[in-house]
């Protein structure tokens, strides 16, 4: 299926594979995950024949993104894998640096504590121990 997202230059170009319950004349029907909100049938123009992926063929950066865990408030959420790295920010607001699950290290963001699980910070805080300079500032 043809992705169009406004300002997403390096992304990827089609979502999927998904699988075709049914074919018109010139439309088909996927099974879309629930957490895609859009209608399911397509024309057959705007829809590409996937091809299984070989290590000859394939970039770590254009790979199929992994489905997030959708929650009863409809809600997207990923699983955090680790926490790699701590930083300060002004005003003593601290971040970590997540490795997000089934994502390569291209996509790994800074998080603020709040937003994060407390066992991951817990096991990240037990490996690096605060310094002087971030208990002063927590």
């Amino acid at each position: 299926m043809n992705k169009q997202v406004q300002g997403s230059k390096l992304s990827a170009r089609y979502v999927g594979p998904f699988k075709v319950s049914g074919v018109a004349a010139k439309s088909a029907t996927l099974e879309l995950p629930p957490a895609m909100k859009i209608h399911s049938t397509f024309s057959t123009d705007r829809l590409r024949r996937y091809y299984p992926r070989t290590a000859f063929n394939v970039l770590e950066s254009d790979q199929l993104a992994p489905v997030p865990i959708v929650d009863q408030d409809g809600l997207q959420q990923w699983e955090v894998l680790a926490c790699t790295a701590r930083r300060v920010m002004r005003g003593g607001r601290v971040e970590y640096l997540v490795r997000w699950q089934g994502w390569g290290l291209e996509h790994d963001s800074w998080e603020p504590a709040s937003e994060i699980p407390e066992l991951a910070k817990t096991v990240f805080d037990g490996q690096h121990p605060l310094d002087a300079r971030v208990e002063d500032e927590e």
